[in-house]
């Protein structure tokens, strides 16, 4: 003997299934995208300029190129900042942060790993360098890159939700191999994330 599920059953279901907001329930989730608003490379090297002054203390906000590396005494890491969206009102209704990892313009013949690690936000694109007094507070999210491959997004929710005053910052470093990629002012594909977070359902 068949059983026919009523349609209504069936709808609710896929509902659930989808995490969309169901009547009763109060709730709603929703993802925003929202691509970065400042990046920078920033050197922690010795390494000097031709004028014999430190290359750390160039200001390289606005290049076209984004650079990590540990290789030859470098030490290069990944700036990027972000403008929290207005629709997230409150850093504690974010539920996922994902960071989306474009397609290195250049990478090592090699497997590597990316690391992103949550950074205050107290700096300008125009003037940040290696001297700028940028706290790292924790690991955000990591990911395994192998030779030949892109890497895959990064769960970046501790840094979203280390916002303060609209702004939350992330440094990306490599784990000593030397990578690149386009960075905003490329105009090419860049990092961007997308924030999951909750809200009241609309009755």
């Amino acid at each position: 003997m068949k059983f026919a599920v009523p349609s209504i059953v069936l709808a609710a279901l896929a509902i659930t299934a989808f995490g969309a907001s169901i009547p009763g329930r109060g709730v709603a989730t929703s993802t925003v995208r929202t691509n970065t608003a400042a990046d920078s490379t920033i050197s922690y090297s010795t390494a000097k300029n031709k004028d014999g002054s430190l290359s750390a203390l160039n200001h390289r906000g606005g290049e076209s190129t984004l650079i990590t590396s540990g290789e030859n005494n470098d030490h290069e890491l990944i700036l990027l900042g972000f403008n929290l969206p207005g629709q997230v009102k409150d850093t504690s209704l974010i539920t996922k942060c994902i960071l989306h990892v474009p397609a290195p313009k250049k990478s090592p013949n090699k497997d590597y790993k990316l690391a992103a690690y949550t950074a205050s936000s107290n700096w300008e694109e125009s003037t940040v360098n290696g001297a700028t007094r940028i706290t790292i507070s924790q690991a955000a999210g990591s990911t395994n890159v192998q030779k030949g491959h892109n890497p895959s997004n990064i769960d970046a929710t501790s840094a979203c939700r280390a916002a303060s005053e609209g702004k939350f910052s992330m440094f990306i470093n490599t784990s000593g191999p030397k990578v690149e990629f386009n960075s905003r002012s490329s105009g090419k594909q860049s990092f961007y994330i997308d924030i999951t977070y909750t809200q009241a359902a609309k009755s």
